[in-house]
């Protein structure tokens, strides 16, 4: 019965918008590490200087598609142009920040939460 997460795996991931389109862009995702996992946990939620406690999952969702995100395909810039991960030895794109920077709000935060479904072990996986 499984009890862990392989966050090497990875998935694709299309954005709702596309997923009917003739060439969608498609996002390669993968489930975070324990040590990402507390990192956007933490992220949820920003404490200010008064003691009060935010709720800021825009910045968790972005902090996860930051980690989870590690290539694409087919991604096209305002002015059509082709945008290609540039990847590391590990095969990882290096330049995720400039893929997010590129996407609105909604789409970083779709990305986000398909890394967040793909970093949890569900009931079927663990046999429960």
């Amino acid at each position: 019965m499984p009890i862990a997460i392989d966050p090497r795996r990875t998935e694709e991931f299309v954005l709702e918008e596309e997923r009917d389109a003739s060439l969608p862009t498609v996002f390669e995702i993968r489930g975070l590490t324990v040590r990402e996992r507390a990192e956007v946990a933490d992220a949820f939620y920003t404490a200010g200087l008064d003691g009060s406690v935010a709720y800021t999952p825009h910045k968790a969702k972005l902090l996860a598609s930051r980690h989870g995100l590690v290539g694409w395909r087919s991604f096209r810039d305002v002015a059509g142009n082709a945008f290609e991960p540039t990847r590391g030895q590990d095969g990882r794109a290096m330049n995720v920040g400039d893929a997010l920077e590129r996407l609105g709000l909604k789409h970083v935060v779709a990305i986000g939460d398909a890394v967040l479904r793909l970093s949890k072990i569900t009931e079927d996986e663990s046999g429960n």
